[in-house]
This record gives structure tokens, sequence and C-alpha cells, in this order.
């Protein structure tokens, strides 16, 4: 039975909830939410632009953007250890981390979860945090492990980036010199094919450990708020912004280690 601490806080389910179809393609609720993210992106950057460009002298807006801009490229540098290759990967890096960032905490904007849609004889939420979805981690995770391999091909070369999985010619090389070497490179060779599952382990763990995290504070929102409805709120909105900021930089941070180590780097040049 409820009292007045306490509401109805059904617990989410872990595949999003299909609100319509448009053609036979199923929109959820975290596809929406996904597509408002998108178009608040769109219209800031475009706020950002035109605000920097009529200012003729910097403003505060842009000087704290700017300030923010140097923090995080900051620490970007000191995740991948060179200047040269965080200001690659920064615009890619930065983008993630903006965009996630904001998705995990775009339905603690009060009242949006209040939103609902009917499906059938069920009311679901109109809007679920896009991170909270499966396919949304898997999706980011496994573009970002694919674009390192681009990354790695771009900076060395097509032969030398699949010499790091197929070692075949560390194998010819090695028989050349001595059979010991020789054993010893076949046993490098079948390490390289590890890596290659290793590649795969990466999109992995990268989508389960967001999508994990999310989905557990949805799952502790529904409980909490099925108990303490008045207490709850504002504590859980801190900690909601706090916790989905901090996985957007472990996220944007992994990403970065791994496109660090993606590419051979010239000694000279750490």
């Amino acid at each position: 039975m409820n009292n007045l601490l306490s509401v109805d806080a059904g617990l989410p389910s872990v595949p999003s909830d299909i609100l319509f179809n448009i053609g036979g393609f199923p929109i959820s609720n975290s596809m929406l939410s996904g597509i408002l993210l998108t178009i608040l992106l769109i219209l800031f950057c475009g706020i950002v632009v035109l605000k920097t460009k009529s200012e003729g002298t910097p403003g505060k807006f842009q000087i704290i953007l700017e300030t923010l801009y140097e923090l995080f490229f900051s620490f970007i540098e000191s995740v991948v250890g060179n200047r040269k290759v965080a200001e690659k990967i920064f615009p890619i890096i930065g983008t993630i981390f903006i965009y996630i960032g904001i998705s995990n905490i775009l339905t603690l904007i009060p009242g949006i979860d209040s939103l609902t849609y009917r499906v059938g004889d069920n009311i679901v939420p109109l809007f679920r945090t896009h991170t909270s979805d499966i396919n949304t981690t898997f999706g980011i995770a496994a573009a970002m492990i694919l674009w390192t391999q681009i990354y790695s091909i771009k900076e060395t070369s097509i032969l030398v980036h699949l010499n790091k999985y197929f070692k075949v010619w560390g194998v010819i090389q090695g028989f050349r010199k001595s059979v010991g070497d020789g054993f010893i490179a076949i046993i490098e060779f079948f390490v390289g094919l590890l890596d290659i599952i290793s590649e795969f382990a990466k999109s992995v763990s990268l989508s389960l450990r967001l999508f994990g995290n999310m989905f557990a504070g949805l799952m502790l929102s529904g409980i909490i708020l099925g108990a303490l409805a008045i207490i709850a709120p504002i504590p859980l909105i801190l900690f909601g912004f706090f916790s989905g900021t901090l996985q957007a930089l472990v996220f944007g941070a992994l990403t970065a280690s791994y496109f660090g180590s993606a590419a051979e780097i010239d000694s000279d040049e750490r």
C-alpha cells in the first residue's frame, strides 16, 4: 500500500519500451531520447557559433567554454601521453564525452520523467536514458573500436597494422635466424590472434560497463522513489548528475587510451 512518502515507481525492463513504429521500424523511448538529445546538441552548437561570432571580444560564455576545453584537452593529453595524438583524437573523444554525458543526465530534468505514453494497456515513460539501452552503448563502443583500427592504419600502414594480429612475417624471420626463434615467433603469432579477440572484448567491455551503470541507476531510482518519494528526488538528481558525468569521463578516457595504443609512436615523438 502506498503512503504520502512513496509513489508507484515501476522498475524498468532491460529492453527499451517500443512506443510506435514508422514504416515497420520500431521507435523506443530510449531512441526518442537520443533524437531529442541530437536536436538539443545541434541547437546548442548553433547558438555557440552565433554567439562567438557576434561578440567582438570573448565574453564570459566563450571564456567558460574555452576553459572547459583546455581542462578536458589536458586530461586527454595526460591519458594518451602525447600531445600530437591528443590533438588528432580530441574532436571525436570530446564529442563522445559530450554526447554520453548529456545523454546520461538528460532524463534528470525535472518533469521529463513524468511524461508517459500509452502502449496497448500499458503506460510507459516517453523518454528513457539513451545509454541505458544496450543497443546504444554497444553501437557507440563498436564504432570507437572500429575508429581506432582506422586510426592505426592511417598512422602506420595496412600491412603494419595487420602484422599486429597476423604475424606471419615474424614466423618467417624467426626460422631464418634459428629453429628456437622460429618456435618463439609461432607463439607470438598465436598471441597476435588472441589480440583480435581482445579487440572484440574491448567493445563488449565498454558497452556493458556504461550500460550496467546507467541501467543500475534507473533501477535504484525506481526502488528509492517507491519508498521515499518526497525525500529522495534531490539527492537522486545530484547523484545521477555526478554519476552520469563520471561515466562519460571514464568512457572517454578508456577510448582515448585505446587510441593512444592503436598506433606505434616513435620514441622521439613521445
